[in-house]
């Protein structure tokens, strides 16, 4: 779905798969990862050129989006509107196109599927990058915030207040839901779409998942940003696996105030640490998959 006039525009700058690495498997060993993974086998040479074609379909789709931004930031600048306009830009999630072998989809809980970028604009918010950990329900906060109205027992955060830090002190729940089998389109999609829902907590570095098989993950966001080893069944990592689970029991289900408590003080990160994990993850992930910005 896109015009003539960007197809193929930036082949030159994208020649494979943005989850594919230059050279070797985005995930040779899986011998550790649930048992959906395991059954995925290395990639064939037509599917690496379609994830080389589909990764150059949604950057060319977003070239076009970033025009109609563009337009649209005129247009409210034409009607003298910018000064009174907050502008907020995201997505619903993020898209597997390689990485831990999946050949696409999101639903599950890796960093490929749950960072996704988050822009706000508009009069009053500074300039420069925040390293707060952010959440939907954070969003609706921020925006009720900015146009002066109170929420009774919200959920999540206002990030644009002045005293909200940019340490990671307070989980955040991730989770992705998937139908149960059922008819699609008129067909019976029952055998290729199984449920596996998952669940699970980002508590600064480290994130615990768990399947509705039973399965579960446990990674060690600052020594291993691509999540090439799950540590669930480490027995060196056995106690941080059950306090992380605790944890996400805790707070999986919660509602108001609840939710936004802190945690406990050795999973806490302060501001230096957390953006320093960030930074490392970025830096990580863009040498393993060989990405540039022209």
């Amino acid at each position: 779905a896109r015009p003539d006039w960007v197809k193929g525009s930036l082949d030159a700058l994208i020649p494979r798969g943005s989850g594919v690495p230059a050279q070797g498997s985005p995930e040779a060993d899986v011998s550790d990862k649930p048992n959906y993974i395991r059954s995925y086998p290395e990639f064939t040479e037509r599917e690496l050129e379609v994830l080389r074609d589909v990764s150059r379909q949604r950057a060319e789709a977003l070239r076009v989006l970033d025009a109609e931004v563009a337009r649209t930031l005129d247009a409210l600048a034409a009607a003298g509107e910018s000064d009174r306009t907050l502008v907020v830009f995201t997505s619903d999630n993020g898209y597997y196109l390689g990485e831990h072998r999946k050949r696409q989809g999101k639903i599950n809980l890796h960093e490929p599927s749950i960072r996704i970028p988050l822009v706000i604009s508009g009069p009053g918010v500074g300039k420069g990058s925040r390293f707060t950990p952010a959440t939907v329900p954070d969003l609706g906060v921020t925006i009720a915030a900015q146009a002066g109205v109170d929420l009774d027992a919200p959920d999540g955060i206002d990030l644009l207040a002045k005293t909200t830090p940019e340490a990671w002190s307070r989980p955040v729940v991730i989770e992705g839901l998937m139908p149960e089998p059922q008819y699609l389109n008129g067909r019976d999609r029952g055998t290729q779409m199984p449920s596996l829902n998952t669940s699970g907590i980002r508590a600064g570095r480290w994130k615990f998942v768990r399947y509705s098989t039973g399965e579960t993950e446990l990674y060690d966001l600052l020594t291993d940003p691509l999540e090439l080893t799950n540590l669930a069944s480490a027995p060196q990592h056995s106690a941080r696996h059950e306090e992380l689970q605790r944890l996400w029991e805790a707070y999986a289900l919660c509602s108001g105030a609840d939710c936004v408590g802190e945690l406990p003080e050795e999973l806490q990160l302060d501001s230096a640490e957390n953006q320093a994990l960030t930074l490392e993850q970025e830096r990580a992930t863009s040498a393993f998959f060989g990405w540039f910005s022209p």
